[in-house]
């Protein structure tokens, strides 16, 4: 029953260290203590530590800040504070409420921990807690002095209900659970949120069963396409093996399945890749925050944390932002952690020291995870709204033909673009008419599509005219900007709406696109970024600029040097432009390599940008090239050069979101090859479409009065919310891609320049 303080300057060791408070700190600021309390002995001790490592490692930066002026905490009458993690040892119960009770007699001001339910419970059996008490525990029993940093098992089972009902739209689902209380009040609450209809199966076991056969014969011939488990992790395991051995072969989502579970279980039984993971939160969670405290955590304490860290990290911010406010009151501050709200962390928003988020993992065929889904508050944060929906069972006295022409390169130097785009348009038709079509107003709409092939602007023309006389409902495409901007007009003359994959900005400002919707982020967008990642991401300052003499060149190149001209360190050094058809490359070289610049960025033909590339290859420059109409092609040529090469894209297949990787593998499942870039755009151009439809009809006006008002849709791209935007852009979302020779991957992720993924 000892009081430990952790070190934060020593990597090795870590027991019976003190905290390092800079000599300044020490006569200009107050210290102030959290109790941490964890195990002595054993592998719950070894766990305890990694959390509380997680709690060390937020105390260390709170306690450096951003400068001398941002160290610490600043309480009430600008007080300072330093902030130090006690960790007090137990190893039972009792020993648990004795080292409570000596944190609150060293005057700690709030304590966090234990992550062990009868710890926590004889604790405050004790007593109304004098000090508030934060735990990760999703069990734990919310008071007023004790908070759950961490979403309950009820907020568990609704999120399950949720994603198989509605984001997976599954409409065969079995349960198969233990009859402990944590599993047997979870599918209470399972059984409430999901639709009864959709239960083929309801099977409960005893809480030591090891035989699933029978288990698993009543999975298959019940026909279910998703299993939700809520069992042991060796049950599961057994369970998946008994699916395996009867040839079932749908989705098993599974309460409390992480990497542990995962590097436990037989790698090679192929049922795993099948299998979905309930967690609070994971390291594989997609979003900047997580990424942050990850990279922090495995460089500070040379592991990756463990599911329940990122609770505890959190808590001692939210101490820190109780102090900031309450000062060092250890009852202030508890008064004050029960009133927090809107508070962010890495697990998500808190709200009076709570938290309902969390996250739904898909086990990948290398073993690793990956996060599906974020839910916050009961709500699917990430999911797609791409998605097929099942309207099989629904009623409809009539049907009918939604009519969709495309508009690609069937032929020429475009062909294979155009032959992409038109797979993923004809996956997404199929995913959507497999599942019933669109079903309003008792009529069941069948969307169907016609392709017009355009290589040159004039076709592109002769095309829209073609599909307006044929009928067509809607036009998507064409992909190229001057087969779009040939001819403004030719959607509002038609009353026809257009969604194009150009991505030239002329078409946003321009006031005759009422009836022309952009389905991939512009060029003033992709080089806003670039530049807002440049600056902001790495870091840089002497940036370069090379456009060509078109509009989107010279157009993207004001753009540019608007944010870096907005920015407190950056400076545009150097501006240089090139005729479309000619360009003296080398020389373009060369004083790119005397202006001393860190990045240069190129906004022009791929031809162009290529030479420029070799040149700058030839000279050995060691800066950072920035292309913003990267290619399979380009990437393959840049591989080759011993320049790092990146590029703002609105997508690519190696994107590392769940949406991306779940479009890839059923693209390539199809059609054996990779969708392009724009291939997303189209794909989810179909959904936006069938969403239209169901919500507002088929009727061309009210597909653009739904488009128009839009503001939240989620695609394989990203988010689309025209609404916000007022200019015929649905998006603008943003990948940055790195290029290097194990191919093109992702390196960040923007929407609307605002940083998502890869911020650090």
């Amino acid at each position: 029953m000892n009081a430990f303080k952790y070190t934060f300057g020593l990597a090795a060791v870590l027991l019976a260290l003190l905290v390092i408070v800079p000599a300044a700190a020490q006569s200009n600021f107050e210290i102030l203590t959290i109790g941490f309390i964890g195990a002595a002995d054993g592998q719950a001790a070894d766990f305890d530590r990694q959390l509380y490592q997680a709690a060390a490692l937020a105390a260390e930066q709170i306690n450096a800040g951003d400068d001398d002026d941002d160290a610490g905490v600043r309480g009430p009458k600008s007080i300072r504070y330093q902030l130090e993690v006690v960790y007090y040892e137990a190893n039972t119960a009792a020993e648990a409420l004795d080292v409570y009770n000596t944190a609150v007699g060293d005057g700690a001001v709030a304590v966090i921990g234990p992550y062990h339910s009868q710890w926590l419970t004889t604790i405050t059996d004790d007593g109304t807690p004098s000090v508030a008490i934060i735990t990760g525990l999703p069990e734990a029993e919310k008071s007023s002095r004790v908070l759950r940093a961490a979403a309950d098992y009820t907020a568990w089972a609704k999120a399950a209900a949720d994603y198989l009902e509605n984001a997976r739209a599954f409409t065969r689902i079995a349960i198969v659970a233990s009859d402990a209380g944590a599993a047997s009040t979870a599918m209470k609450t399972f059984r409430k949120a999901v639709d009864d209809d959709l239960l083929v199966a309801d099977l409960l076991n005893a809480a030591n069963e090891s035989y699933f056969d029978d288990d698993a014969r009543a999975i298959r011939d019940a026909k279910a396409e998703a299993v939700f488990t809520w069992m042991l992790d060796a049950q599961t395991t057994e369970l998946l093996a008994a699916l395996e051995r009867v040839g079932w072969n749908g989705v098993v989502l599974a309460a409390g399945v992480n990497q542990d579970f995962v590097d436990a279980a037989d790698s090679t039984l192929p049922q795993l890749m099948k299998v979905l993971g309930l967690v609070g939160w994971t390291p594989a969670a997609y979003d900047a925050a997580s990424q942050s405290f990850v990279l922090d955590y495995e460089t500070r304490w040379d592991e990756t944390p463990p599911e329940a860290a990122a609770a505890y990290y959190d808590a001692v911010y939210m101490v820190a932002a109780a102090v900031s406010k309450a000062g060092s009151s250890p009852s202030s501050v508890a008064t004050r952690l029960s009133s927090l709200s809107d508070f962010t962390g890495v697990q998500g928003v808190y709200n009076r020291g709570v938290t309902e988020s969390l996250r739904i993992v898909q086990v990948e065929a290398d073993g690793q995870l990956v996060e599906a889904a974020r839910y916050d508050g009961g709500e699917c944060a990430s999911c797609s709204d791409a998605r097929r929906v099942d309207t099989t069972s629904k009623s409809a006295s009539k049907s009918a033909m939604f009519n969709i022409g495309l508009i690609t390169a069937g032929s020429g130097p475009a062909q294979s673009v155009g032959e992409n785009i038109e797979q993923a348009v004809r996956l997404a038709l199929r995913e959507i008419n497999n599942a019933g079509g669109i079903v309003r107003s008792g009529t069941r709409y069948t969307l169907n599509l016609k392709v017009y092939n355009a290589t040159t602007a004039d076709e592109a023309q002769a095309a829209f005219q073609q599909a307006a006389a044929d009928g067509m409902n809607i036009v998507i495409g064409p992909d190229a900007n001057a087969q779009v901007l040939a001819d403004l007009n030719a959607a509002s003359n038609a009353g026809l709406v257009q969604m194009v994959s150009a991505t030239s900005s002329q078409i946003a400002l321009t006031d005759v696109n009422d009836m022309v919707f952009q389905l991939r982020a512009t060029d003033n967008t992709l080089a806003a970024t670039a530049a807002e990642y440049l600056l902001n991401v790495r870091g840089l300052e002497r940036l370069a600029f090379v456009a060509v003499q078109t509009d989107y060149g010279l157009d993207s190149a004001d753009v540019f040097a608007d944010v870096v001209s907005a920015s407190d360190n950056g400076e545009l050094a150097l501006r240089l432009e090139h005729a479309v058809s000619a360009g003296d490359f080398p020389r373009l070289a060369e004083q790119i390599a005397d202006a001393d610049v860190e990045a240069v960025a190129v906004w022009s033909t791929s031809s162009a940008a290529s030479a420029l590339l070799a040149a700058l290859d030839d000279l050995g420059w060691d800066g950072l090239f920035v292309y913003g109409y990267l290619t399979p092609d380009f990437a393959a040529l840049a591989a080759e050069t011993s320049v790092e090469v990146i590029g703002p894209v609105g997508w690519w297949a190696s994107g590392q979101d769940w949406a991306s990787r779940d479009f890839v593998a059923r693209f390539s499942e199809r059609y054996d090859d990779q969708p392009l870039p724009q291939s997303a755009a189209y794909y989810d151009a179909v959904y936006l479409i069938a969403a239209a439809l169901e919500d507002a009809g088929p009727s061309s006006s009210s597909i653009q009065s739904w488009l128009t008002k839009l503001n939240s849709f989620t695609g394989v791209q990203g988010s689309y919310q025209p609404k916000t935007y007022s200019t015929g852009e649905l998006t603008r979302a943003v990948m940055m891609l790195g290029v290097g020779g194990e191919g093109v991957y992702e390196i960040a992720r923007y929407d609307d320049m605002t940083c998502l993924v890869g911020c650090e």
